[in-house]
């Protein structure tokens, strides 16, 4: 079970999580498992970008992950890959249920509010309203309302 948050993610922000759950519904062992974050950018290059071993799982276990976004690389269609046993050094009747993948999008082009700040209390009717956009390369990465 994987999770990517937020749900709709921005070269504006500086990294999303991933939320993972394993489950074991057979024997459980007393061998450490090893598993693996891996992110395929854009360009088509996969990268590992956590490794981790945890006991072996009785039931449920999960992990959470913080990954970084870098707008001049990350913008468009990465996928997120992690796979449970990454070594394959358990033995399983089921060896391929081991890995899940996940597509997202990383967006460039959005208009953020930026004034007034969230929850001001602004006391002159006549305000102005300020957004800017998440495309810090922008010509014009700001406009603004009356």
């Amino acid at each position: 079970m994987l999770k990517v948050t937020p749900s709709f993610i921005s070269v504006a922000e500086s990294h999303f999580k991933v939320d993972a759950k394993f489950m074991n519904l057979g024997k459980a062992l007393n061998k450490s498992i090893v598993v693996e974050l891996k992110r395929t950018y854009p360009n088509l290059v996969t990268e590992v970008i956590r490794r981790d071993t945890i006991p072996g799982i009785r039931y449920i276990d999960s992990l959470s992950y913080n990954v970084d976004i870098v707008p001049t690389r990350d913008k468009g269609l990465n996928r997120i890959s992690i796979c449970i046993d990454a070594d394959n050094v358990v033995d399983e009747l089921y060896e391929t249920n081991n890995c899940i993948t996940k597509d997202m999008f990383i967006y460039e082009d959005e208009v953020r509010p930026v004034y007034p700040y969230p929850f001001a209390i602004i006391n002159d009717p006549a305000i102005k309203l300020k957004a800017s956009t998440a495309n810090p390369f922008s010509v014009t990465n700001s406009i603004s309302w009356k």
